[in-house]
């Protein structure tokens, strides 16, 4: 995205408060443009629900206990049974509901399990997943979400008593969003700076969450299947400069090409083949 630029206005995000400058010399990030763009529309829609006072609305960040409606733990957060009646402490980051997070709104459940506790888990929302691709083992999105979901070790974790005990950290998705975009983390910081990562990624016309990177799903469902309808991909070696090119499709299935002001269909072949920054896929009802 060159040559645009979008700045809150004074007194900080309010109804309105978003503007757009003009930056002819300036290139932005396509991810950082988009989460920048997402979070302030969401912020002026809470706003514009804070001036209409239409229902409760919580604090941005604030911390709700899941199913805290009398009962339960109280300030320490809603004890959870799972599989094997095993108990875990899950604390739940609330976020105002919006049209935007409708939308794009998920759920990821981190959770911590240490030898000789009680597992402890902390929702908290998401409108756009980041993914990993360095990793040799990633050659697709499905290998990327897998390897999202991997257990990792924590190193010095401390029981109840301060010795140390061993602990790993999980990540899943508790709430999939009815729109799942995705972060291919090509840009990434070495010994030499900030650098591209241009290695192939393969993706699909359509994308699975399996059950394996789902936390509690709901009975009956094995997984949640999405269909491609969107792309923006980075052309050129350097991290700092550039051209971004984005591909969507039409109802009727045609995909198109926006190259600044040049848009010509593609097929579908050709979207699949590209190495894509930002990948748009819909939920399937």
């Amino acid at each position: 995205i060159v040559g645009t630029g979008v700045g809150p206005a004074a007194g900080g995000p309010k109804p309105g408060g978003i503007q757009i400058r003009k930056a002819p010399t300036r290139q932005e990030d396509a991810q950082e443009f988009l989460s920048y763009l997402m979070d302030h529309m969401h912020q002026e829609l809470v706003a514009w629900a804070r001036e209409l006072g239409g229902g409760r609305v919580l604090s941005e960040g604030s911390e709700v206990e899941e199913g805290c409606s009398g009962g339960g733990e109280g300030e320490d957060g809603w004890e959870e049974v799972g599989k094997r009646n095993r108990s875990s402490l899950t604390r739940t980051h609330g976020s105002t509901p919006t049209h935007l997070t409708q939308i794009f709104g998920g759920q990821l459940r981190s959770e911590v399990k240490a030898w000789g506790l009680r597992a402890s888990a902390t929702v908290a929302p998401f409108m756009l997943l980041q993914l990993h691709i360095e990793h040799a083992g990633v050659l697709s999105v499905e290998d990327a979400v897998h390897l999202l979901t991997q257990p990792e070790p924590i190193q010095g974790y401390k029981g109840s008593k301060g010795a140390e005990v061993q602990a790993s950290k999980s990540l899943t998705v508790q709430h999939p969003p009815n729109v799942l975009v995705l972060h291919l983390m090509r840009f990434t910081y070495t010994t030499a700076g900030l650098s591209k990562l241009g290695k192939p990624v393969s993706f699909g016309a359509s994308l699975t969450l399996k059950r394996d990177v789902l936390s509690r799903p709901p009975p009956g469902v094995d997984n949640y299947t999405y269909d491609l309808f969107g792309t923006v991909s980075h052309h050129g070696r350097s991290p700092s400069g550039g051209h971004y090119t984005a591909d969507t499709k039409r109802p009727n299935g045609q995909w198109m090409r926006f190259d600044d002001g040049v848009v010509n269909s593609v097929t579908t072949s050709s979207v699949l083949d590209s190495q894509a920054y930002l990948l748009f896929y819909q939920l399937k009802p």
